[in-house]
């Protein structure tokens, strides 16, 4: 209070003298006017070295002021960082005296072991940190320190041997001890904040008004100029921020494309240094594309029109390749107008919209491969009527005993049509996928070899075959039969691609087909295949080519020259096993056909030769027939009859369930269409067994076993006749069926 009293005092003085100065002076200013104006020049010049000289002093009262109020408050800082370090030590040490407490606890619940020894391990630790912390205490002058040090010594000596003992000697002594310091320390603060206080508001009320106005002023100006710098800083910083965090990149290119404004990121990001994207910005842009990105920087500069959205195809220093998405804008940069430039990598997006478009087009090809196998499946499907009736009615005409030698030969023409017919629409239902299949565990190892010979010779000398076999292939579930159909097509296709010669590769290998070649191929699952290649080195397909190659009757060979349904059977052949098959080809190069089957846990099957029936003679049966198509119903007729069978026939299930009903005896065998108008074929047959339990039934069908199966139109290890059938297959499977029937 004396320091600061003192400088109050000083300054009151100084104040009233200054006042009093100027009040006198511009009295005699006022009279020495009304004298002359030259005095009055003259009395100004001692009034002005007062008002200095006042200036002067007050200045040094604040001065001094502010020095004395700084010491002060380092003295009252020392002191109250001094107790505040004294609180802490003294807490601390009573943490560690209650942290040897609840150690030495814990141990009396411990037997001798390694526990117990960890437990004295940590109360030795506790106890030499605290033995470090009463050391630091000593230094301390304060009289509570030192009354309080001999207490706590004892204690930290009698707690080694009887820490239980010692807790209120330690307790009580630090309780105290912390009590009269905070209290102290507390009373230290408040004493301290009020001088402090006082002694401010003393300076501030003796400072002269106009010092104080100007002052505050002054900080008022400096406050607004800090803060828009600090303003215009922060500003600037989240401008950086977000440019460099931008995915994107900003540029800000004057009237002649020289960049003004450019992300630090930017030789990264277009790939290109700092002086080459200088000297010519654009050199990151592809040649092909640099027009049309100086028309649209043009455009937007003149016209001032944003452009958005324009793709560029971009190159970097290092040769590797990418797109930029650009989006312009005119900016008032500096005074001639500038152009704000975004340039994003979209390099990610134009590969997803590829490889969409390439799914879409793999999706279409599929729908269209479906759609054509349904009309192809349905076209066979009712052609096989018709050829049942022509191959059945010419076998009955063939086997009539009084034919002359030119009408056995015409029989024989419409036969060997018939069977010709019959081929083609076997091969709609291959590639349809309902072909009668045989599927077994199969190694493609030993389907590939068994062919090599044939291939040899079917390929010619001037083709060379080359056959590669994994050594250890995976079983695959396939048709022996249809796989050598597959090989043998795709190499009748390579020598026709070489006709100067070259080279045919069939490799055989284990593959593992993944998540990105299941995207890409929607109808494929991941997992472990076995995989077919079939490759050449011939006159290769053009894309239009290669979108058509599986169609069928799609051939660009001349006419007559080929059917168009080589790689379609093939097509069928492979999907109707679970395989996949993919095309790849470049003209001038040759082609590569790659066939994928599911592998399987299993293994080969081996060919075990079917037992031959024991064919008995007809005994007059009666057999139940129903087919709707008039034709083929009345050919079997005439057929079964003229073998000495009894013959009921009926064209829908409800006409032969009512003349079942009629019989006194049951029939021998009941043969039925699979697809009947109303009520289907294994529908009408599970309502005969209710009446007659031990019927067995011959099913007739143009589509496979197993596609019957599988659509559930036919039981599992039913008996099949498949279209188009002539008398022979007819009677003998008839005769076939009987003989195993139960006497």
């Amino acid at each position: 209070m004396g320091l600061v009293g003192s400088i109050s005092e000083r300054i009151g003085i100084g104040v009233h003298s200054w006042m009093c100065s100027v009040s006198s002076q511009e009295d005699d200013d006022v009279k020495a006017g009304e004298r002359a104006s030259r005095g009055a020049i003259r009395l100004r010049k001692p009034f002005l070295a007062m008002v200095v000289v006042q200036l002067a002093a007050i200045g040094i009262c604040v001065v001094v002021g502010l020095e004395g109020i700084s010491r002060l408050d380092a003295t009252i800082n020392r002191l109250v960082v001094q107790d505040a370090q004294f609180l802490l030590q003294a807490t601390h040490i009573r943490r560690l005296f209650r942290t040897e407490l609840l150690l030495s606890s814990e141990r009396r619940a411990l037997d001798p072991g390694p526990q117990r020894d960890e437990i004295d391990r940590k109360i030795q630790q506790t106890r030499e940190e605290r033995s470090a912390l009463l050391g630091r205490l000593k230094a301390y002058q304060e009289p509570e320190a030192q009354a309080a040090l001999p207490s706590l010594e004892r204690a930290h000596v009698e707690s080694e041997m009887d820490p239980f003992g010692t807790y209120n000697l330690w307790e009580g002594t630090l309780a105290n001890l912390l009590e009269k310091t905070e209290g102290r320390f507390l009373n230290l603060l408040r004493e301290t904040e009020r001088h402090v206080t006082a002694a401010r508001r003393l300076l501030i009320v003796g400072s002269l008004s106009a010092l104080v106005t100007a002052l505050a002023l002054g900080a008022l100006v400096l406050r607004r100029v800090r803060q828009a710098g600090e303003r215009l800083v922060r500003h600037e910083e989240q401008f950086r921020r977000v440019v460099e965090s931008a995915s994107s990149l900003l540029v800000v290119l004057s009237p002649t494309r020289r960049p003004i404004f450019m992300s630090p990121q930017a030789p990264v990001f277009l790939g290109h240094s700092e002086a080459a994207l200088a000297d010519d910005f654009f050199v990151w842009v592809k040649p092909d594309d640099r027009a049309s990105v100086a028309q649209n920087f043009d455009e937007c500069l003149n016209a001032g029109n944003p452009i958005q959205g324009l793709r560029v195809h971009a190159v970097r220093a290092d040769g590797s390749e990418w797109y930029a998405g650009i989006s312009l804008a005119r900016v008032q940069w500096d005074t001639d107008g500038e152009i704000l430039m975004q340039i994003l990598d979209i390099s990610a997006q134009c590969k997803a919209e590829v490889e969409n478009r390439k799914l879409e087009a793999r999706l279409r090809q599929v729908q269209k491969m479906e759609s054509i196998g349904l009309l192809a499946s349905g076209v066979a499907h009712d052609f096989n009527n018709l050829l049942t009736a022509i191959k059945g009615y010419a076998s009955l005409l063939a086997n009539e005993a009084n034919l002359d030698a030119s009408m056995a030969e015409n029989v024989e023409g419409i036969q060997s049509a018939a069977d010709r017919a019959g081929v083609l629409t076997r091969k709609l239902l291959s590639f349809s996928r309902k072909q009668v299949i045989d599927l077994r565990p199969t190694r493609l190892n030993e389907v590939v070899r068994g062919m090599e010979r044939l291939l040899a010779r079917i390929l010619g000398e001037n083709v060379r075959l080359e056959v590669r076999s994994t050594p250890e292939p995976h079983v695959c579930l396939v048709d022996v039969s249809q796989v050598e159909q597959i090989i043998m097509n795709l190499a009748v296709n390579a020598r026709q691609a070489m006709p100067d010669g070259g080279l045919l590769i069939i490799e055989t290998s284990n593959v593992v087909l993944g998540d990105d070649y299941v995207r890409s191929h929607p109808d494929v699952k991941p997992g472990l295949y076995v995989q077919l290649m079939v490759s050449d080195t011939g006159t290769g397909m053009p894309p239009e080519v290669q979108q058509r190659a599986f169609e069928p009757f799609f051939t660009t060979k001349p006419a007559g020259r080929g059917t168009g349904l080589g790689l379609s059977v093939v097509y069928g052949a492979v999907r109707q096993q679970g395989g996949h098959i993919s095309l790849y080809s470049e003209v001038g190069v040759g082609t590569t056909f790659k066939i994928y089957w599911p592998a399987i846990d299993d293994k080969a099957a081996e060919v075990v030769p079917a037992p031959v029936p024991v064919i008995r003679p007809v005994l007059n049966e009666l057999l139940l027939l129903v087919e709707d198509d008039a034709l083929v119903r009345s050919f079997a007729r005439r057929a079964l009859k003229a073998q000495g069978y009894q013959v009921i026939d009926a064209d829908t299930a409800e006409t032969a369930l009512s003349l079942a009903r009629s019989l006194p005896s049951p029939p021998a065998l009941l043969i039925t269409d699979v697809i009947l108008p109303g009520r289907h074929g294994p529908d009408l047959a599970q309502a005969l067994r209710e009446i007659f339990p031990d019927l067995p039934v011959l099913f007739c069908s143009g589509y496979s076993e197993q596609l019957m199966c599988e659509t559930g139109h036919l039981p599992p290890g039913a008996s099949l006749l498949q279209k188009p059938y002539d008398m022979y297959a007819l009677v003998a499977r008839v005769r076939e069926i009987l003989s195993h029937k139960p006497a």
